[in-house]
């Protein structure tokens, strides 16, 4: 399972930490359990992909 450090933003993906590239916030969505607007935390880099951290206005990550 993936998961971040919420005070580092550091990303657990595929046992890896994933140092965020970018801390932007941006709304990207709505979130699927509660339908809030869905903001990035924090953009994540690997070799061939980008992954995108975010949290919802009702607190789901």
């Amino acid at each position: 399972m993936n998961r971040i450090e919420e005070n580092s933003l550091v990303l657990i993906f595929k046992g890896q930490r994933l140092e965020p590239v970018s801390k932007e916030r941006n709304m990207i969505g709505y979130c699927s359990r509660c339908q809030a607007d869905l903001y990035s935390l924090a953009y994540h880099n690997t070799a061939d992909r980008w992954l995108v951290s975010a949290r919802c206005a009702g607190g789901h990550l």
